[in-house]
């Protein structure tokens, strides 16, 4: 029971809940009411009448509804809620009290029943229900609902009637006071006019302009009464605008930066406030082009900083990377297309292409508020890659004509990839097949835009013949990564190998030449001899030299100067038409023999003897010491006289080798094309064959014709061969005629023309088909081309022996004479030694020496006219003649004057020189036997006759180069114990030197150990009869032993280098008694060896020079545009031309 009434008390509590909120509800809407109202008011007048500001108007709108809003939830939307009994609502507790004050008799009796309530679980349960149950009917009686009165609400009411009454008041009397402020505030960000007897009206279609810019506003007024004056108010001045007509007005803003508010007043009237917008320019800050050059070209890829104008090779990747502000899209343009670009990152554009062709590009920049607003031209240059260029010049080797040197330049704008030289052949003879193009590699440095380079080649390595013709050219490549290495060729060159019959004529005219030369100068020689012997004539009648002597002289020195070099000359020439003949038409290996002897002999005569003599005379002339001048003079009488017979021998020698030569090219010729004319013979006969198997073919009419004909073709050019020999034949008698050689070539002669006129009919009967016939006169005619060649090689082994045979007689009987000579001069000198001036005795002696002096002059012509036949003797046999000669004349002079000592001296000279003409003069018979051995057993190896030697010779081995090693041994010891006596005290603790002498000591010991050797084995075979034919020579061998004993123990005395002059003594004596039994020596040959070919001095230097020039100015190269640089280069190769 108690539990009901006290859900009753709580029901009747939750009732006097909703009450109360719904008083509070009804409260809440006066007051909002009262508040929007008198809020309403004053704003809409505060607006109406002091016109506000947007800014002020758009707080006051916006303060009003924000505030309503406010007011309206505090008063009347929460306590609606807590009326739902949403949110937090007042306890059972403080209603109660609300109650208990409200009615005396609840007083805390409410309160009371609700805390027993609670105290219900933790006390006598019975006890509290009795109380609360006896509260409850207490107060059950009571509506608690009854303290909320809502009338009350009504003294709240009438503060709403003021402020309702002046809005309705005001909608009825000046309605636009409400509407017009209300639609102001609510258009707050509209500017509003204030209105007057006039209106502004903005002339300008849109209030926007690009930053930077001037923006021009145009106003314009109208209305019953006109401002004189307008303004216009920013926000941090005002300015006059410029009046224009009596209602325009107009103000420019310069360079306008941002965005601009501004209202015009006029008269005390404002306008609304207008804006200009300012719109953001799109720009290009800045820019950079990444070049990425080809690799080939070697640039180095670097990034351009706001250059548009572009200058690039071909095939360069270009980057464009631009940075903007207030951009939104980038547009590249060229004619041909147009590229939009994408933003890479905020405001950065990229565009990339690679440069194939030069074109005109154009920049669009544009932003989503302007458009395309701005844009710019730029060019793009493509260079292109060039071809290579090439300059050569083409050189001959003047001392080698068979090279042929190139010098030149190679050029590229980015660098040389290499260079070939090229070449073909077209021969002469169409049987052989021609060369296709050959390529050769020419050394040059690659990568290099400007590069020299040299190359020469050889006619004989490229293999060109006698009437081939050669094409050739130089090609250069570049290094073209972009579109492949391109090439570039040099002009073409040719050159045309003379005919073999050209060249061989050519040949004839040089030598021609050459024999015409050498009598000018031999003329000469004789002259300039004359000369001196007339000045010496002249000074021997003067008492002393004056200037007009001395002139003489020196003009004569002048010509001798010439002479030397005219002999140069022909020197180079000789060397030069030997080879050229070896070139043409390679001698057998005899023929090189004598041309390498007479290129010798040449080269012995070109010595500075004369020219140290004209010295020595220049320097007596200046000192006016007329006897040694005139001794001086008279030496060189003699030096000219020695080159004048030389020169006759040079001829002479010369001529006998031309006919020897001549004669072998003729034969060689003749048995070449005998074998030429055999085959074709073989020829001709099978094509008579074949045209009798093929008669029942008529196809075959055409071949066979064509065959024929190239048979007749064939057989008319041996023909003109054949001729070609006979003229050969021609020059042979004339050369015959010149060497007075006096050999009879008829037989020869018949043969060739036999064979001629066999050619002939051969050609006439292949003319007519008659094949049989011809082939029987080709054979024919080939046998006795044949017969010929072979009498021709039999006439010339014939002479060589007959003449050889002939030398050697002669030589044997001169080396008899001049060893006579010796012994009788040497007699001479040891009579008077033991006699007096005054003895009539003295008289005869002096008539001995004339004597001797004659049958010494009779020795020299013999042995001139000898040496004029063989190259085998030395030029120093005439030298020393030369040399007997003048100390001869000196000796007949000193008796005649009765200086028995000089005498003596001048005889001891002239036994000297009969004993070292003997010496040498052995040398060459020992020469000329082994010459005559070696042809006696080759023509016995060939099977050919040989010509009988009067008096043949035995063989020997060498005693006389034993005596010459001995003599150089001797003289090098000299030389040691000279250089002991003039270094040996200052150099007694020099490691160095002590080493140096005991190297010395040890060779001379073994070379002295080496002539021993020899000289026991050469006296075992010699003396094996033991009758010592060569002498004592066990005495020389003891004596060598002894040598090499002190040699090995570095001992060196007077007592040795008197024995080392017996030894030689000993030797020659060996020597002597070796000649008388006529033993020949063994020969020794010698291998050619080539010669490495090398640039010539002169034109490598030239070549340095011109380098040296040209890397001087390119020492430091200018970093220059491609234009210039072009320029640069050009220069710099003009320089090097």
């Amino acid at each position: 029971m108690s539990e009901n009434r006290y859900s009753e008390l709580l029901n009747k509590l939750d009732a006097f809940t909703r009450k109360y909120y719904l008083n509070e509800i009804l409260r809440g809407v006066i007051f909002t009411s009262i508040y929007v109202l008198v809020l309403f008011l004053f704003v809409n007048l505060a607006e109406y009448y002091l016109f506000l500001s947007t800014t002020l108007r758009k707080v006051l709108f916006y303060g009003f509804l924000f505030s309503s809003a406010l007011v309206f939830t505090r008063f009347v939307l929460l306590p609606l809620f807590r009326y739902y009994k949403l949110g937090k609502i007042i306890s059972h507790e403080t209603a109660a009290e609300i109650i208990g004050k409200h009615f005396a008799e609840v007083k805390d009796k409410l309160l009371n029943v609700l805390q027993l309530k609670k105290m219900e679980n933790s006390s006598d349960i019975s006890l509290l229900q009795a109380s609360i149950q006896q509260k409850a009917n207490e107060l059950k009686p009571i509506n608690f609902a009854l303290a909320i009165d809502l009338k009350q609400n009504r003294k709240y009411a009438k503060y709403l009637l003021p402020p309702a009454l002046i809005l309705l008041f005001i909608i009825i009397a000046a309605p636009n006071v409400i509407t017009e402020s209300s639609k102001r505030l609510y258009l707050n960000n509209q500017e509003f006019e204030k209105a007057a007897p006039f209106t502004f009206i903005i002339e300008n279609k849109e209030l926007k302009a690009l930053q930077n810019t001037d923006f021009t506003l145009q106003v314009r007024m109208e209305g019953n009464s006109l401002p004189a004056e307008v303004y216009v108010e920013t926000e941090k001045q005002n300015f006059k605008l410029k009046k224009l007509s009596a209602n325009t007005f107009s103000h420019t803003f310069s360079s306008l930066q941002q965005s601009l508010s501004f209202n015009l007043q006029a008269n005390g009237f404002r306008s609304k406030t207008y804006r200009i917008e300012a719109l953001a320019k799109p720009t290009i800050a800045s820019f950079d082009v990444r070049c990425n050059y080809p690799a080939y070209t070697g640039k180095q890829d670097e990034t351009l900083r706001g250059t548009g104008d572009l200058s690039v090779p071909l095939g360069t990747k270009l980057s464009w990377l631009f940075k903007t502000t207030n951009t939104s899209q980038v547009e590249i343009k060229t004619d041909a297309q147009t590229f939009k670009l994408s933003p890479k990152e905020s405001d950065k554009f990229l565009f990339e292409t690679t440069a194939k062709q030069s074109l005109r590009y154009t920049v669009f920049i544009s932003n989503n508020e302007t458009g395309i607003q701005d844009s710019v031209n730029y060019s793009l240059n493509v260079i292109p890659d060039l071809y290579p260029t090439i300059e050569v010049s083409e050189k001959r080797d003047t001392s080698n004509k068979d090279y042929f040197y190139y010098i030149g330049e190679v050029g590229d704008d980015y660098g040389v990839k290499n260079l070939t030289f090229h070449y073909s052949i077209e021969r002469e003879d169409s049987s052989q097949n021609a060369s296709r193009n050959q390529v050769a590699n020419v050394p040059i440095a690659s990568g290099n835009t400007n590069a020299r380079f040299t190359y020469f080649w050889n006619l004989k390595e490229i293999g060109l013949k006698p009437g081939d013709k050669m094409n050739y050219y130089f090609e250069v490549w570049d290094n073209d990564g972009v579109n492949g290495s391109k090439s570039t060729r040099s002009s073409l060159y040719n050159f045309n190998m003379p005919s073999q019959r050209a060249l061989e004529k050519e040949i004839d005219a040089q030598s021609d030449e050459l024999k015409k030369d050498l009598s000018a100068s031999m003329k000469q020689a004789k002259d300039l001899k004359d000369k001196l012997k007339d000045a010496q004539d002249k000074l021997l009648e003067k008492k002393n030299l004056n200037w007009e002597d001395k002139k003489n002289l020196n003009d004569l020195a002048d010509k001798q100067k010439e002479l030397q070099e005219q002999l140069k000359e022909i020197k180079d020439k000789l060397n030069e038409t030997l080879k050229k003949q070896e070139d043409v038409n390679p001698a057998s290996e005899q023929l090189k023999q004598k041309q390498e002897k007479l290129q010798e002999l040449f080269n012995k005569v070109l010595d500075d003897e004369i020219k140290k003599l004209y010295d020595k005379l220049a320097k007596m002339l200046e000192e006016l010491n007329k006897k040694d001048a005139v001794e001086k003079m008279s030496e060189m009488q003699m030096s000219n006289e020695k080159l004048e017979k030389e020169l006759d021998r040079m001829l002479e020698l010369f001529k006998k080798l031309e006919f020897n030569k001549k004669l072998e090219e003729t034969a060689n010729k003749l048995e070449q094309l005998a074998k030429k004319q055999e085959e074709l013979a073989k020829q001709t006969e099978e094509q008579k064959e074949n045209a009798a198997n093929d008669k029942q073919n008529k196809n075959a009419d055409a071949q066979k014709q064509e065959q024929q004909k190239q048979l007749q073709a064939e057989q008319k050019k041996l023909q003109e061969q054949l001729k070609e020999a006979t003229e050969d034949l021609n020059e042979l008698k004339k050369l015959n005629e010149e060497s007075k050689s006096e050999q009879d070539m008829k037989e020869a002669e018949q043969n060739m023309e036999t064979a001629e006129k066999q050619m002939d009919d051969a050609q006439q009967q292949m003319e007519q088909s008659q094949n049989q016939k011809a082939s029987q006169n080709q054979k024919s005619a080939a046998n006795n081309m044949k017969s010929a060649a072979q009498k021709m090689k039999n006439m010339k082994n014939q002479m060589e022996q007959d003449a050889l045979a002939e030398d050697m007689q002669a030589l044997r009987q001169l080396l008899k004479n001049i060893m006579k000579l010796s012994f009788e001069q040497e007699g001479l000198m040891n009579e008077l030694k033991a006699i007096n001036i005054n003895n009539p005795k003295y008289v005869q002696l002096m008539k001995t020496q004339q004597k001797i002096r004659e049958n010494s002059k009779m020795v020299e012509d013999s042995l001139y006219a000898l040496a004029r036949r063989q190259e085998s003797i030395q030029s120093f046999v005439t030298k020393e003649m030369n040399n007997v000669n003048r100390y001869l004349a000196k000796t007949i002079a000193h008796l005649e004057d009765r200086y028995i000592s000089n005498a003596l001296s001048d005889q001891q000279f002239v036994m000297t020189g009969y004993n070292n003409l003997a010496l040498m003069l052995s040398e060459s018979l020992q020469n000329m036997q082994m010459q005559m051995s070696e042809s006696q057993s080759d023509q016995q190896q060939s099977g050919k006759p040989s010509a009988a030697c009067k008096k043949p010779g035995k063989n020997n081995k060498g005693m006389p180069n034993m005596s010459q090693m001995q003599k150089q041994l001797n003289d090098k010891i000299n030389q040691l114990g000279e250089m002991m006596k003039r270094e040996g005290a200052g150099q007694q603790g020099n490691r160095e030197f002590q080493k140096e002498l005991s190297k010395q000591f040890s060779e001379l010991a073994g070379k002295q150990a080496e002539l021993r050797k020899a000289l026991e084995k050469m006296n075992q075979e010699q003396n094996k009869d033991g009758k010592n034919s060569l002498g004592n020579l066990g005495e020389a061998i003891e004596k060598m032993n002894q040598t090499e004993t002190q040699l090995v123990n570095k001992q060196l005395t007077t007592e040795m280098l008197k024995r080392q002059q017996e030894i030689f003594t000993r030797l020659l004596e060996a020597e002597n008694a070796q000649r008388q039994r006529e033993e020949q020596p063994e020969r020794e040959s010698r291998t050619g060896q080539d010669t490495n070919r090398k640039m010539p001095p002169s034109l490598e230097e030239y070549l340095k020079q011109q380098q040296q020039q040209a890397d001087f100015f390119k020492t430091v190269p200018p970093s220059l545009k491609p234009y210039y640089k072009q320029l640069s280069e050009q220069y710099f190769r003009n320089l090097s031309e």
